[in-house]
């Protein structure tokens, strides 16, 4: 069985890769929504994307210290939920994030030639369905014991992710975070749970 460290090792690295990857890719919403915005035939200035694009940066970075703080703190908050729950649950939210600020800068570039609601139908809603799976795939693995919804989570965790990144590429950075936050839920939860299961019986 992996060793403690160990697996601080590979939850460190994993969260390195989510974290650059994350925060450097992080631009993907608000390139969406410039490209179907300019795809309508309404110009946008480069410099109107720099401040979505900062924050979308900022944004990935909090997720990324979240996961590192739930990581390698203990579980004193969140209703009381393992460390390997609270991380896991990053990675639900975060592909969620996303669609939130593709959301957030569709409703700033709308204008009378591309109303918001027919913006947001462009670049929101299709990616509805793969997150919807993400978010499916992390709670049948994270809430569920047993091999198979392990094997069977990870499965649809994986699938919508491809199919989200396969529909926007721009998408990528924060599908790997989401990928990296799942994994690394993964190593800190088996050796954890067997060694309590143990105690809690000879109480």
């Amino acid at each position: 069985m992996t060793s403690d460290h160990t697996r601080a090792r590979i939850s460190a690295a994993l969260l390195v890769v989510g974290t650059l990857t994350g925060v450097v890719l992080s631009a993907g919403p608000v390139l969406v929504v410039r490209e179907a915005v300019e795809q309508h035939g309404v110009s946008v200035d480069g410099s109107a994307v720099v401040a979505p694009a900062f924050l979308s940066a900022v944004a990935a970075l909090l997720v990324s210290l979240a996961g590192w703080h739930r990581s390698f703190v203990g579980n004193e908050s969140w209703m009381t939920r393992t460390r390997s729950h609270q991380v896991a649950g990053l990675a639900a939210v975060t592909p969620v994030i996303a669609l939130i600020l593709a959301a957030t800068w569709s409703l700033s570039a709308s204008g009378a030639e591309y109303p918001a609601v027919s913006l947001i139908a462009a670049t929101v809603l299709p990616l509805v369905p793969g997150v919807a799976v993400v978010v499916l795939g992390v709670l049948i693995a994270t809430l569920l014991r047993g091999p198979l919804p392990d094997v069977g989570g990870a499965a649809l965790l994986g699938l919508g992710l491809l199919a989200t990144v396969a529909l926007e590429p721009a998408f990528l950075g924060w599908a790997l975070l989401c990928a990296c936050l799942f994994v690394t839920s993964q190593t800190l939860r088996p050796r954890r749970d067997a060694s309590a299961e143990p105690a809690q019986a000879k109480a």
